[in-house]
């Protein structure tokens, strides 16, 4: 059975928030006045279109003094989790009152029909139920996968392994991608980079049902700092004697800086010669270091030259020695 208003005058404000903008549509009684007169829109069948996410408020204005109050029920078919009720007040004094839906999530239209916990006399004098008859259109995709991932670091030294943390909400699967090349599908994952160079790594999170969301971060990879192997040398301390040590350098990527770590005070450390000439035997120390470009620390190299004392020559000759 159709309900019907009694004597009483109810206006409705009906406010969307569509993109962050508030739109006044109103929903009344033809004898409405006040609020209802000074909005922007009229709430007709179909008009009202909103997006995934968005939520509507709707606000009492004014109730003339009647015969009913109570609860205003706003059905959302097709769409329960977005029904509301509005408390109603025969007092023309009580303060506005107003009730938000949760937001739509998934797209359709969903007529819309009100209720009252308590209607009154006289019903067949006023029209039916203001919101009866209309609907809302929620447009836009019901897909709530959102990708995100965290990376312990953007720039590293070529031999880093950096750890990707997922952060994703409405996914059950995921892709994992660098260069569009995909390496896990782990929730979470990592990645040792080799080689120098930017790389993309996308992650993809799948929430069923064609709904994907995708999120792509850059890490740059530079150049290790390499020093050499190590290396020993020996020779003697005869006079003339030297020995220049970048000949002992192998495997290095840099030209790098020479230090004596013992105290021989016969070494250059600019073009990395050292002179043995005259020095007491034993083990003598030298570094090689080259410097890493930020964030890659320096490497060093370790040298150890061996001076060994030059044999004497001893030439005993007596009175009966005779050379032919």
């Amino acid at each position: 059975m159709k309900r019907f208003y009694s004597l009483i005058i109810l206006a409705f404000s009906l406010q969307v928030a569509i993109s962050q903008t508030t739109h006044q549509v109103c929903i009344s009684e033809v004898y409405s006045t006040g609020a209802c007169n000074s909005t922007t829109g009229v709430f007709t069948p179909g008009n009202l279109t909103i997006a995934v996410g968005d939520q509507i408020q709707f606000t009492t204005y004014m109730v003339l003094l009647g015969g009913y109050n109570g609860t205003h029920t706003i059905v959302f078919t097709g769409s329960a989790a977005n029904n509301v009720s509005l408390p109603i007040s025969t007092n023309i004094l009580a303060p506005v009152t107003t009730v938000t839906t949760p937001p739509f999530t998934t797209p359709g239209v969903y007529p819309m029909e009100c209720t009252h916990s308590n209607h009154c006399f006289i019903a067949d004098l006023i029209e039916g139920w203001p919101c009866t008859g209309y609907s809302v259109t929620v447009t836009g995709s019901s897909c709530t996968a959102d990708a995100n991932f965290n990376l312990t670091a953007s720039t590293v030294c070529a031999g880093t392994t950096v750890n990707f943390t997922n952060a994703s909400t409405g996914a059950t699967t995921y892709s994992w991608n660098i260069d569009e090349s995909e390496f896990s599908t782990s929730t979470n994952s990592s990645y040792l980079f080799s080689t120098p160079g930017t790389y993309d790594i996308e992650l993809i999170a799948d929430g069923g049902a064609s709904c994907l969301d995708s999120i792509t971060s850059s890490v740059t990879v530079i150049e290790a700092a390499v020093a050499g192997s190590d290396n020993t040398a020996s020779l003697c301390n005869e006079s003339g004697s030297s020995i220049d040590l970048n000949t002992l350098l192998s495997g290095n990527n840099g030209t790098g800086v020479w230090a004596e770590t013992s105290s021989s005070g016969q070494f250059d450390s600019g073009t990395g010669v050292f002179n043995a000439s005259g020095l007491s035997a034993g083990n003598y120390t030298f570094t090689h270091t080259v410097a890493g470009n930020v964030p890659c620390p320096n490497d060093v190299s370790n040298f150890t030259v061996t001076v060994n004392q030059s044999p004497a020559i001893n030439l005993n000759l007596s009175a009966n020695t005779f050379f032919r």
